[in-house]
């Protein structure tokens, strides 16, 4: 038998499809969610209905959707930092000391942990077959703290500030 003739498992695999819109979408919705979920907790933490003038319920608008806008960035961030190995050296330790407490039920060879750099490759090539980084996260992170400037900018115009 030739090496040729011999087939590995991704040679016989049929192409994935290219994702439709509708699942394109779906992370856009599901952030959109998170975010007004958390634009009406803020809202709802902040009084925004007990509030009497406009200029108050814009102050509590802007800062509904200022403060998700910022945590949606800061988690893109994050994960951002995560697949391009920032917290490899955090990952590495803790696992190490999973293994020192239980060597054998972390399944690590004779109950010892990998060397840095197999761990490391490791995690790489995990990154690498999942695709790269959703931008859904980050553009309706924007899109919240663009809302939450511009409703700043009309609330100081309107309390004759500026």
């Amino acid at each position: 038998m030739e090496d040729s003739d011999v087939q590995t498992p991704r040679q016989g695999a049929p192409e994935p499809l290219p994702p439709t819109p509708r699942q394109r979408l779906i992370p856009y919705l599901v952030n959109a969610a998170v975010g007004l979920v958390l634009v009406g907790t803020v809202s709802v933490l902040r009084d925004l209905f007990k509030q009497q003038t406009a200029t108050d319920i814009l102050r509590v608008l802007a800062d509904a959707f200022f403060v998700p806008g910022v945590v949606l960035i800061c988690v893109w961030l994050l994960r951002r930092m995560r697949r391009q190995g920032m917290f490899f050296g955090l990952g590495y330790i803790g696992t190490y000391c999973l293994h020192s407490l239980l060597p054998f039920a972390t399944g690590g060879k004779n109950g010892k942990a990998r060397p840095y750099r197999e761990w490391c490759e490791e995690r790489e090539e995990k990154f690498e077959r999942q695709g790269g980084i959703p931008r859904a996260q980050l553009v309706v992170g924007l899109a919240l703290l663009l809302t939450g400037v511009v409703l700043t900018v009309v609330f100081t115009v309107l309390s004759g500030g500026v």
